[in-house]
């Protein structure tokens, strides 16, 4: 927590979203969600400034917004001054959870969360006492089968360098974990919970322009994009 408290929210977002990126980000996110939600009330789990809050409090009835962060709290709440059905509140989801366990979540939304927190594992156990029977938890994290990642890793093996790629960087944004496809298909299994959809993202190569394109359609076809969206739901 403490890197984030040295940080400023709008340098730090300008690190994971380019001019416009966002708007498009959100219409993707909720085509892949809206036919597997009930669009009443909704959790935003490490809201951060509120990126994707505001397009979530446009689509259900009321946002709860959970930032643990002082410096990104602030300009959370100067976003949301007027915004009757969005609620926030500067707490851990642990601590969220032992003040507000009466609450019931229709959908749950972990964007770019899981990837941060020491036990990623403890959190979604935490989210199932929140969410209610039916309801869904909206993942997504970096994917560490990423076609960069492994071409990189090729290249590495035939030079005969003895370095390997790091998705989790020990600079903003501090990353602890990285995932796959697989490692939601264990914790689903695990913890009970069906997934009613999955996939990556691709968009994003980090590729020299002459090539971005070419790798991009390659990451779609392959199914090794950089990051991994999931809907998981909770039994009835």
């Amino acid at each position: 927590m403490q890197f984030y408290e040295a940080e400023n929210p709008d340098e730090y977002f300008k690190t994971i979203y380019r001019q416009g990126e966002a708007i498009k980000r959100w219409h993707s996110i909720w085509n892949f969600i809206k036919s597997h939600v009930n669009t009443g009330r909704a959790l935003d789990i490490g809201a951060g400034t509120g990126i994707m809050t505001r397009w979530l409090a446009q689509h259900f009835e009321h946002v709860v917004a959970v930032e643990p962060s002082k410096v990104f709290f602030e300009k959370l709440k100067d976003r949301f001054i007027d915004f009757d059905n969005v609620s926030l509140i500067k707490a851990t989801f642990e601590e969220f959870c032992q003040h507000y366990v009466d609450n019931k979540f229709d959908f749950i939304f972990l964007h770019e969360v899981l990837e941060h927190v020491p036990d990623p594992l403890g959190m979604l156990k935490l989210s199932l006492k929140v969410v209610k029977p039916d309801g869904v938890i909206y993942i997504c994290v970096p994917n560490n089968r990423w076609l960069t990642y492994d071409t990189v890793k090729s290249i590495y093996v035939f030079t005969g360098k003895c370095f390997t790629p790091h998705l989790a960087p020990l600079h903003s944004p501090y990353h602890l974990y990285e995932f796959s496809k697989s490692t939601f298909k264990k914790i689903a299994k695990m913890l009970s919970l069906d997934i009613i959809a999955m996939r990556t993202r691709y968009e994003r190569t980090y590729i020299p322009k002459p090539l971005h394109y070419p790798f991009m359609w390659l990451s779609q076809v392959l199914d090794k994009g950089y990051e991994v969206e999931v809907l998981l739901k909770k039994s009835a």
